[in-house]
């Protein structure tokens, strides 16, 4: 729609200088140069979080949510997303409500309309105000003229605070939203209600430093359908003055830094394993790999806490798939055995199988043994591990991880969750280690991945020795 209307614009352009018209010429240099057409959204950068496009151009969510750092440009690019829809949508009925609502009157005021709103919808489009603080420019509501009556009211921006209370967001049908910083979740909730006349859409941005409702971590961790997040990268914003993301970030603590530069929830802070999203690392629960994957399994032992074993396939590109989890305490190590043996390593196949690595703990090895299950001291070194499987997790620039975890697996997606440092450590200190709890499964899958990464050898009977590399077999995107 923009491009099409700025192609014509520059015909009609060109058309008025052919006859000398500079009346015209000036009305239509003004439409030319009018933000709504001249907005450039940066291209998406996924692997840099950065993904000022898609945010912009995604018609299909029902709640498109931005998070991004400071002066990342994410209230820039959903004032021009709220103007495209505002003047590509026709408003369900005369004096139809769109509703912008920020912490207080003032902010969203200031930031929403008088910095950045305003200035993409022209003076002609403006029916009428209902006035907040003229002098300012603040309004309570800006009336636009109905696109098919010129006369008559048509979208009413309505301006609106978290401050006043999910009371005052009720009783009414609206055509649309935009929450500008973190919305309590029962305004949240009553907002979306009150869409349900038109389905209507809505979006938010903000930077997630004082979130409180722990509802928006569940949500971005595993969003439900029609919501869809993402990220701005403070580095990526060439408006900024020269040096100044540099110079600001770099006087921030580690744990606020990545809030503040790609608009990472701050209640992520200090975890291990921050680059895991489920988002974007999820398998679905009934996903086997392919016949001519390589495979492994880890075992973390335990007996009073949790005893792990992960089914692990490695692709021919060198990317990990983690497909099943066998996670129970209280057990012996002949009943762990009989579970682990009744798993097949590949559904209707029974002689697939690899070489399988395991905790160092030589009588827990040779109990396991006498089952039939013969395991290989992992590749322990703690802080390399880690740092291998975080860089396999990190999203590359085609968009793809190396490494993704099968739905089943709930024990390691609640481990990767939750894994941290000590508190105030964010891997800068040599000395620390992750606090030593409840992280049995992300010590199988360690053991699992660096190991086979490292080329460990496993027992000559514990590997199939037929197996051989076919041709790639790609997973298919989510």
């Amino acid at each position: 729609m923009v491009a099409a209307t700025t192609r014509r614009l520059a015909e009609l352009a060109a058309r008025a200088r052919r006859a000398g018209n500079p009346a015209i010429l000036r009305k239509l240099h003004a439409a030319i140069t009018w933000p709504l057409y001249t907005f450039t959204p940066r291209p998406d950068s996924p692997g840099e979080y950065d993904q000022q496009t898609g945010f912009l151009e995604d018609r299909a969510a029902k709640l498109a949510i931005c998070l991004g750092g400071t002066g990342s440009g994410k209230t820039e690019a959903a004032a021009a997303k709220t103007a495209r829809y505002l003047f590509s949508t026709p408003p369900p009925r005369h004096n139809c409500p769109f509703w912008i609502i920020g912490e207080t009157y003032d902010m969203v005021c200031r930031t929403c309309w008088d910095e950045k709103l305003s200035r993409y919808i022209p003076a002609q489009e403006i029916l009428g105000f209902d006035w907040y603080k003229p002098k300012r420019n603040w309004p309570f509501a800006v009336i636009l003229r109905h696109p098919r009556d010129r006369t008559r009211p048509g979208w009413v921006l309505e301006f609106k605070s978290y401050a006043q209370g999910r009371e005052r967001f009720q009783a009414v049908s609206i055509g649309g939203y935009w929450f500008n910083e973190a919305a309590p979740w029962d305004i949240v909730t009553e907002t979306q209600g009150r869409c349900r006349e038109y389905d209507s859409p809505g979006w938010a941005d903000f930077t997630p430093i004082d979130v409180a409702d722990p509802r928006w971590t569940d949500e971005y961790d595993n969003p439900r359908p029609g919501w869809t997040f993402y990220h701005l990268n403070t580095r990526k914003n060439t408006a900024l003055a020269p040096g100044w993301a540099e110079r600001f970030l770099a006087g921030l603590p580690e744990d606020e830094r990545r809030t503040r530069e790609t608009g990472h929830f701050a209640a992520h802070s200090g975890l291990v394993y921050k680059e895991f999203n489920e988002r974007f690392h999820l398998l679905p629960e009934d996903w086997e790999p392919p016949r001519d994957w390589h495979r492994v399994r880890a075992i973390d032992f335990g007996f009073a806490n949790p005893f792990c074993c992960l089914w692990i396939a490695r692709d021919h590109d060198g990317a990990y798939y983690v497909y099943d989890e066998h996670y129970r305490s209280g057990m012996l190590n002949s009943d762990h055995a009989a579970a682990i043996k009744a798993r097949r390593w590949l559904r209707g196949a029974v002689r697939t199988y690899g070489p399988t690595y395991s905790d160092h703990d030589a009588q827990q090895r040779a109990e396991l043994a006498a089952e039939g299950i013969v395991c290989t001291p992992a590749k322990k070194d703690l802080r390399a591990g880690i740092a291998h499987l975080r860089r396999l997790f990190m999203i590359q620039e085609n968009g793809r991880a190396r490494l993704y975890i099968s739905a089943k697996c709930k024990h390691l997606r609640r481990e990767l969750k939750n894994y941290k440092w000590p508190e105030g450590s964010d891997t800068r200190n040599p000395a620390e280690e992750p606090i030593d709890r409840d992280n049995h499964a992300c010590d199988a899958l360690r053991y699992g991945i660096y190991s086979d990464h490292r080329g460990l050898a496993p027992p000559p009977h514990s590997t199939k020795p037929e197996w051989k590399q076919h041709a790639t077999v790609q997973l298919r995107g989510k």
